[in-house]
């Protein structure tokens, strides 16, 4: 079943859109602030999560479809289990990339103010939560012109007008100023590199920490950033 991931225009107050300048100018300033970037992109979303439940997103196959009957936390993870899994498993590598980069995991379950429908709410949080786990499965780091690479493959897999403003703003102060061009060439081949993989969003990742990253990576068509080819 196709899944449109198209972006739609998102439709704000003027109330709204005061917010949305006001988060965006301080992180044009400073890219590590976190709760400013989450505030936008739960401000600029809702359109599009409404969009994506209502293209079917998990109604894709019956791992969807218990997904969203179950809604499980992925913040609430039990990160000491994970840490005591092989490095070369999905959940080993997740632990280790959160303890490696410092991360604090528990911001992904930011409160969700702006958000008054509980399915779009569930749904905003798993993105969230889905983050770290994509740095992960795309062999990202978390230097700002590697979260930039990470959007633009994120725009391909969920189409947020967040991703849109982190890929082209952050991409002028990460990918132009600080003058990485290769870098800056492989921001459609990320975004394509998100296109063309299976939804991710669909995924019970909580059902998947035993099996090798590979074979994920395999499973879904993910083909890690860093050995796409140009």
């Amino acid at each position: 079943m196709p899944l449109s991931r198209h972006t739609r225009v998102p439709q704000l107050s003027a109330a709204d859109l005061r917010v949305l300048a006001g988060c965006t100018l301080r992180v044009l300033r400073d890219s590590n602030r976190t709760l400013d970037i989450i505030r936008a992109e739960e401000l600029s979303a809702q359109t599009q999560l409404k969009s994506l439940l209502r293209a079917g997103l998990f109604e894709l196959d019956d791992e969807a479809r218990a997904l969203f009957a179950d809604r499980p936390i992925l913040a609430q993870t039990d990160l000491d289990a994970l840490r005591g899994k092989p490095a070369s498993s999905l959940g080993g590598a997740f632990a280790r990339f959160l303890d490696a980069h410092e991360l604090d995991y528990a911001l992904s379950a930011q409160p969700t103010p702006f958000t008054r429908d509980p399915d779009a709410a569930w749904l905003l949080h798993r993105i969230r939560q889905s983050h770290d786990l994509w740095h992960v499965l795309v062999g990202l780091g978390t230097r700002g012109h590697e979260e930039v690479l990470i959007h633009a493959f994120s725009l391909g897999q969920t189409g947020l007008p967040s991703s849109i403003l982190i890929a082209v703003l952050g991409g002028v102060k990460h990918l132009v100023f600080e003058r990485r061009w290769r870098d800056l060439a492989g921001l459609w081949r990320a975004y394509g590199i998100g296109r063309r993989a299976r939804p991710l969003l669909g995924v019970y990742w909580e059902r998947h920490w035993d099996e090798p990253l590979t074979a994920i990576r395999a499973r879904y068509g993910v083909v890690p950033i860093s050995r796409a080819p140009s």
